[in-house]
């Protein structure tokens, strides 16, 4: 899974994607903490390498350990197409999406249209006091 070096799923998250899937997380580090394609690329690999495979593209949106920064759709589109055409799936840590959509003037559905799995909190945003929401298709 190729994930930005600060992402809340890598060190926040007790190594849960290794004990729970059994995946390796390929921290890329990217200018202040928002992945773009240009840094999503070379650290893909294909089966059958010495490496293991890439099998999921991760993006956190906010970017919450730098500071709360939103990836802009443009760059949300590039990597949503890229990523289709090799056949990755990208999901999205979207803890804060609302907060995100409310900084970008852009709608949730748009920002989250080319994902293949989003996940929100209740607690950010939205005033729950806890909870989270897994969402993607029933595929």
């Amino acid at each position: 899974m190729i994930c930005e070096s600060r992402s809340h799923i890598l060190d926040w998250e007790m190594a849960t994607t290794a004990v729970f899937s059994g995946c390796l997380v390929r921290a890329v580090p990217a200018e202040g903490g928002i992945l773009t394609w240009k840094h999503i690329e070379p650290a893909i690999h294909a089966h059958g390498s010495f490496r293991a495979a890439t099998g999921l593209i991760e993006i956190e949106n906010t970017a919450n350990m730098a500071g709360g920064r939103c990836t802009r759709l443009e760059i949300l589109e590039e990597i949503w197409c890229e990523a289709k055409e090799r056949k990755l799936p990208v999901h999205l840590d979207g803890a804060r999406i609302f907060n995100a959509a409310t900084a970008l003037g852009v709608d949730v559905k748009t920002l989250t249209r080319g994902f293949d799995t989003v996940m929100f909190c209740l607690s950010k945003g939205l005033g729950a006091p806890v909870g989270s929401m897994l969402t993607g298709s029933r595929s």
